[in-house]
């Protein structure tokens, strides 16, 4: 019996040393099973050959050269978060069978300094260098298309990035952070470049794409881009709008698309959407985007600087005057006037009287006491045929001159009888959505006055019994301005909680009617249109609005299933008393491009990764069109 127990011993032991020495399965739990690992050096690596991918290779060594295959199987891929936060890892050569560096790969190795052997990868996916603080040198860039989102975050010691032949898209925020970045090769031939790819580059002087001409439709992804205060993606988890990058207008014999993808490219349609001519114009990518205004003579594009050290003597704000052809004319400039960051968390929009144009927008300004460089709203008038800046006018808590802070959209009209009127969404001075009354009228030479009059048309909720101040969130977004015959329109969507509630609460869609002839809260008339159940799977995205005339209107949505966008859209249309008719269907997208009224047709664009998906409302209905 006790020579049994000694042999049972002896083999445990056996046992345990084997076990010892195979790789840690736990780490691996939640792999493919089609994963194996094989023994390298003494380390076990992970690689599934369906996918072709390596998905997991060991932190214990400064410096690596990863296999181009594992029994006959080439490597292709290296895999989600495959070699992240190894602390030990300084240099990596991958081999050229690689094609896809995706998500996170590399990201958090803080030591590492050298990555070679790209030389035929394509795509360098979001994070994959992300706080690779110590990176300086990345080889073998010549075959890649595409840098995702944070890709390069926060690597602080990159200098260049030279090699790019290939580069076609450059994702949002890819460069976040690379505060010595001073130059990255060939960044004029790349069509796609989103917001924010380089922001926080401070070394990054000059970064221009040229005008060039273009033979083809610009591919984008501006869908459901205007929808926020909702869950509906990851990147709309947020209580702010985004500043518009896509529009589309009719010069009365033309269609024009304008936007924002990098360069700013236009493209020029025939009434039936035939491309007659496209091109990019010069686009700085040191410039934050603003956005773009067609005027009755002139074209306006604003864009702005950020104001690191708050400095009186830096330009702010551009305001780039074109002609109806495209011709840059004339730049007004704007510089200091407390403004730090300009047209952070919201949006601009512009009208225009009397040769002025009207911007109403928003941004941050000089660093307080406090620390904070607070946002609040801002409006600018231009004299259009000098292009001199007649009046800046920001304010905190001024509500007899249109301040709101924190502002997280904004919009502007001026109506038939020259007033300016102002719609902001608010979270804190005041916590309301504000429509504001100016009291000087458009066409005069100066804007401001603390005669106006402020009212709010939907008093959001307190959170957590804060009246006033203390949280972004409102569980509300807001979707338009327009003027009828008799009053002033608006439409939003809430989930009547005030923040109250998660980011996928059910909203629904309200229409606010203001009179002209008495311009007051208490004469302001809401109706809600839609009825979504709060237990229910529906729910709606922040709207659109479009005028048809003085007559009226449509107000259209995004039907909400389940958290996503379904496909569907809800719209009704509105009278000059704000009265509105049955609720109608169709299957449809939005976007950040606001729906326009020509040639009796309301029509408006949607992109997913892809060219235009032109839509188009009668009384008929909806029908659409891929370019």
């Amino acid at each position: 019996m006790k020579k049994l127990a000694s042999k049972l011993i002896a083999y445990i032991i056996v046992l345990g040393l084997v076990i010892s020495y195979l790789p840690n399965r736990s780490a691996f739990a939640d792999r493919d099973p089609n994963v194996k690992y094989y023994e390298i050096d003494g380390e076990w690596v992970g690689f599934n050959a369906v996918t072709q991918t390596l998905t997991w290779y060991p932190d214990n060594k400064s410096e690596i050269t990863i296999p181009d295959s594992f029994d006959g199987v080439t490597v292709k891929k290296i895999g989600e978060w495959a070699i992240c936060k190894h602390e030990n890892l300084v240099s990596v050569t991958i081999p050229d069978t690689v094609e896809e560096l995706e998500e996170g790969v590399f990201y958090g190795c803080t030591k590492l300094k050298t990555v070679k052997g790209l030389k035929n990868v394509k795509i360098i996916g979001d994070n994959v260098f992300g706080k690779c603080t110590n990176l300086t040198t990345v080889e073998g860039l010549g075959s890649v298309t595409t840098i995702g989102e944070y890709a390069f975050l926060n690597c602080e010691s990159l200098t260049n990035l030279d090699g790019f032949k290939s580069l076609s898209t450059i994702k949002t925020r890819a460069f976040v952070g690379c505060k010595n970045l001073k130059s990255i090769s060939s960044i004029d031939s790349v069509q796609v470049i989103e917001d924010d790819s380089f922001s926080e580059c401070e070394k990054l002087k000059s970064l221009i794409i040229p005008a060039a001409t273009r033979t083809d439709i610009l591919e984008s992804n501006n869908v459901s881009k205007h929808i926020y205060s909702d869950a509906v993606m990851d990147r709309y988890k947020m209580y702010c709008a985004q500043n518009v990058t896509s529009y589309l207008y009719w010069d009365g014999t033309n269609y024009w698309r304008v936007e924002k993808s990098g360069a700013t490219v236009i493209e020029k349609y025939t009434k039936d959407f035939k491309l007659v001519e496209a091109f990019t114009l010069e686009t700085d990518l040191n410039r934050v985007w603003g956005g773009f205004f067609s005027g009755k003579n002139y074209n306006f594009i604003i864009t702005g600087s950020e104001n690191e050290n708050d400095s009186d003597s830096k330009v702010v704000i551009f305001i780039d005057k074109y002609s109806k052809d495209w011709e840059k004319l004339d730049t007004a400039t704007i510089k200091g006037s407390n403004t730090h960051m300009p047209f952070q968390a919201g949006s601009l929009r512009c009208a225009e009287a009397g040769g002025y144009l009207y911007i109403h927008a928003c941004g941050t300004r000089y660093r307080a006491d406090d620390g904070y460089t607070h946002q609040g709203n801002f409006t600018i008038e231009i004299n259009e045929k000098k292009m001199k800046v007649v009046d800046f006018y920001s304010s905190f808590g001024a509500r007899s001159a249109g301040g709101v802070s924190h502002s997280f959209n904004q919009f502007i009209l001026i109506d038939s009888d020259k007033n300016i009127i102002t719609l902001d969404h608010g979270d804190a001075s005041p916590r309301t959505i504000a429509l504001f009354k100016n009291g000087i009228k458009a066409g005069e030479k100066n804007y401001y006055s603390t005669s106006g009059k402020m009212i709010s048309l939907y008093d959001i909720p307190a959170y957590k019994g804060d009246a006033e101040f203390g949280y972004n969130r409102t569980g509300t977004s807001l979707g338009g301005l327009e003027e009828t015959k008799s009053g002033y329109v608006t439409a939003y969507v809430t989930d009547g909680k005030g923040g109250n509630a998660d980011y996928d609460a059910v909203k629904n869609v309200y229409i606010t009617f203001t009179p002209k002839s008495d311009f007051s809260a208490e004469s302001t008339k809401t109706i809600k249109i839609t009825s979504y159940s709060e237990n229910g799977t529906k729910s709606a995205g922040t709207p659109q609005m479009v005028s048809i005339g003085k007559s009226g209107g449509y107000i259209i949505w995004d039907i909400i299933e389940n958290g996503k966008v379904s496909g569907k859209i809800g719209y009704v249309k509105y009278n000059a008393k704000g009265e509105i008719s049955t609720v109608k269907t169709a299957s449809g997208n939005l976007s950040d491009c606001k729906p326009i009224y020509a040639n009796k047709k309301v029509i408006w664009y949607t992109t997913i990764n892809s060219k235009p998906v032109v839509y188009t409302l009668t009384k008929k209905g909806v029908t659409k069109k891929s370019l």
